[in-house]
């Protein structure tokens, strides 16, 4: 009816949100896996660093590439990078509720004797 399998219409009644994948097991990471500390370090490196002398993953892959023919370096620094990123949540709020900070209002709630 639906055009789907029963297992998943009975995952879709079972949750209200899909409850998602998750791996077993890492990924593995066979021609970059022996070059990670290396590279990892260089980004501890410029972590205390100018902004301006900092590695871009360009800058980090051509010495890799020229060396031993890596170019998988680029997803491995964006992940990296993310890692170390502060993360902020935003605030959501039910309908009827909110957040004011120093501020007045007036609310006028019209009601109807329909």
């Amino acid at each position: 009816m639906f055009g789907l399998s029963r297992e998943t219409v009975l995952t879709m009644c079972r949750f209200s949100l899909p409850p998602g994948y998750t791996r077993t097991a890492p990924v593995a990471k066979p021609k970059l896996g022996a070059r990670l500390p290396v590279i990892d370090a260089i980004l501890e490196a410029d972590r205390t660093a100018p902004v301006k002398q900092r590695h871009t993953a360009k800058r980090i892959v051509e010495p890799l590439r020229d060396e031993h023919g890596y170019t998988v370096v680029k997803h491995h620094v964006r992940l990296c990078l993310a890692r170390n990123r502060e993360t902020f949540a935003p605030l959501a709020h039910p309908p009827g509720h909110g957040q004011v900070d120093f501020g007045e209002a007036v609310g006028v709630i019209v009601t109807s004797t329909r």
